[in-house]
């Protein structure tokens, strides 16, 4: 059999994916130059994708022209392989909750350090932000093209746009997705575990965005009982991390209003 056979029978069973480990076990007697030559070939061909150094997906028919699968179609495979937990968070979760205009140009994908090594092409479909853990008693699937797609809880998805919100392109844009994502969150018992995936910082910037920019009193009041269980005596923050810290401020939530923000709707 060849590696051309070896993959095509992994495609019908089922297994488009493969490390490369996985390959050198099934040829042994093979050289390990002569792998490699054999994937830069299928490579070229349009037959694999790599996007990860030692990991292969088979290009179905529907990809071929792009020469590469979109990010869920791999990333539980890949992540598996490399034995890091993961989740698909800030916009592209909100995709899947139905409260984005459309689908972010990157997909955005949180993980653990070590920062992975990716190749040239899937790096242009991923954004990666890293925490110090994952979540997972806040994470959901569901079925993809390939297998499952893991992705955060509508609150978590809430909590990451507001805590990572230079990776969605701002406070304003973040605001505009909270304003539709809000019609699946249900922050009650917050402080019992999820508001401890956050700083409180962010749990202050979300609950004056969610009450005071977008007028949703009874998820604002919610998120303000739960806060205050966990911090009785909260310190100002700034509204945005990224600007000088001067401004009016709002003492419901303890917050230097150093920004305006802006919906679409506005």
């Amino acid at each position: 059999m060849t590696i051309r056979e070896w993959i095509r029978d992994r495609e019908i069973h089922g297994k488009p994916m493969f490390p490369l480990d996985v390959l050198r076990d099934a040829f042994p007697n093979m050289s390990e130059q002569s792998i490699l030559n054999a994937l830069s070939r299928l490579k070229k061909e349009r037959v694999l994708y790599s996007p990860y150094s030692s990991f292969y997906v088979t290009l179905p028919p529907q990809y071929v022209l792009r020469g590469a699968v979109p990010a869920y179609y791999y990333m539980d495979p890949l992540m598996t392989a490399l034995g890091h937990s993961y989740y698909f968070g800030l916009l592209s979760a909100a995709v899947l909750w139905g409260a984005a205009h459309q689908r972010p140009q990157r997909d955005i994908v949180v993980t653990t350090r070590p920062r992975l090594s990716l190749s040239s092409t899937s790096k242009r479909q991923v954004r990666w932000v890293y925490r110090n853990d994952i979540p997972t008693q806040f994470l959901c699937e569901k079925s993809g093209e390939a297998g499952k797609v893991v992705y955060s809880c509508a609150e978590l998805t809430a909590l990451d746009l507001v805590q990572f919100e230079r990776h969605s392109g701002g406070l304003s844009v973040v605001a505009t997705v909270l304003e539709e994502l809000l019609d699946v969150t249900d922050f009650r018992n917050a402080a019992n575990g999820l508001f401890q995936t956050c700083n409180m910082a962010t749990i202050q910037r979300l609950g004056y965005i969610v009450e005071v920019v977008l007028g949703e009193t009874q998820q604002g009041e919610t998120i303000y009982r739960e806060w205050r269980k966990c911090n009785p005596h909260p310190r100002y923050v700034a509204l945005s991390p990224r600007a000088e810290v001067t401004g009016k401020r709002n003492g419901r939530w303890n917050i230097v209003i150093n920004t305006e923000l802006e919906t679409d709707e506005t």
